[in-house]
């Protein structure tokens, strides 16, 4: 009789709890937004972030898996965040099956609202927890320093060798680290033949002297195009002048 009664209890307990993460999941999804834990002006404490912590929580490896293939954006990110930060599964893994994936889903982080690609999400839920910034409060955005991992180097090398990633994973996976000689022709394909300004940057820093003239060559190209930022200008000019001097 009491074997019957617990078997009775753990069929109670197993069916709310996939009820639960059901109702969480269609919550999820009614907003279809990805929210950050604090969200508006005052850094209030968001529900949808809330609701992502609770599915973080009581769903199964196999559970968030297929969620991974839900119709909602908000939901494929949230349980492709999950997987990574409960270490369920390899993040390059995740970024190898979404980087083709250009959609946009609608975003909410402090004051900002606006949109990001999924692979860019995913990818840099793994990024900010290998990422470690100075203490002072004068220090550059890109004054930080890599605590690299294997996982790391596969997906920053699955960005360098798509066909067309997402510009800010390009720029994270040119930026990370200096990448040896195997990684040489295809760096080299990014900054000559697409003149991507990323790999024109990479190329100044860290192999100026075998690539003076062809880099040359591709800034002055890159200042012809349209659309470019200030910013950009105004740096591109700099290596400009220093590969003059050099």
């Amino acid at each position: 009789m009491k074997l019957k009664f617990y078997i009775l209890l753990i069929f109670i307990f197993g069916a709310t709890s996939c009820q639960d993460v059901n109702s969480l999941v269609d919550s999820i999804a009614r907003r279809n937004t990805v929210e950050c834990q604090a969200i508006g002006f005052a850094g209030s404490s968001s529900t949808q972030y809330k609701r992502f912590e609770k599915i973080r929580r009581k769903a199964s490896k196999e559970e968030l898996i297929s969620l991974t293939k839900h119709d909602s954006l908000a939901v494929v990110v949230y349980a492709s965040y999950a997987l990574i930060d409960n270490e369920l599964i390899d993040p390059s893994v995740l970024l190898g099956e979404f980087l083709k994936d250009t959609n946009s889903v609608s975003t909410f982080c402090g004051c900002l609202m606006g949109g990001e690609s999924v692979p860019s999400l995913i990818y840099h839920r793994y990024w900010s927890e290998r990422v470690d910034y100075p203490d002072s409060e004068n220090y550059n955005y890109r004054d930080y320093v890599i605590n690299d991992s294997e996982s790391l180097r596969r997906m920053d090398s699955l960005i360098l060798y798509s066909e067309n990633p997402d510009w800010i994973l390009l720029n994270r996976a040119l930026q990370n680290r200096i990448y040896n000689d195997k990684f040489r022709s295809r760096i080299e394909e990014w900054a000559f033949k697409e003149n991507e300004f990323y790999a024109l940057q990479y190329i100044f820093r860290n192999s100026l002297s075998e690539n003076k003239d062809k880099l040359e060559a591709g800034l002055s190209e890159y200042l012809e195009g349209e659309d470019i930022y200030e910013a950009e200008i105004e740096e591109i000019n700099q290596m400009l002048k220093e590969i003059k001097k050099y």
